[in-house]
């Protein structure tokens, strides 16, 4: 099953890109999820609130979806939801969703 992650203004969907599900890796005696290490690589987001939100969003894909759109969520205020939008590339009032192949 594939899921896509959707760039959405007033307009039509537009397909952005294909996501995969994220994987969990080990390292050591520590397992570090790929998403937590994704999500620390944006401004304004340290490696603890990128762990909260990988954990409770499970998947990368979500996580974006979170950071992208008006969910609150405490440690991820206004200015850092506007820092990821700009960091992934949304202009206004654009999100990304996620829809499922036909």
């Amino acid at each position: 099953m594939c899921e896509r992650v959707m760039k959405v203004n007033k307009d039509p969907v537009v397909e952005v890109e294909m996501l995969k599900q994220v994987v969990v890796k080990k390292s050591g005696n520590k397992k570090e999820n790929a998403a937590t290490q994704t999500l620390a690589t944006f401004p304004g987001i340290g490696e603890g609130t990128a762990r909260n939100i990988a954990m409770k969003y499970n998947r990368l894909a979500d996580g974006l979806v979170f950071l992208s759109g008006d969910e609150k969520m405490k440690g991820v205020g206004v200015v850092t939801k506007s820092k990821a939008r700009e960091w992934l590339g949304l202009n206004g009032g654009e999100r990304l969703l996620l829809g499922k192949d036909k």
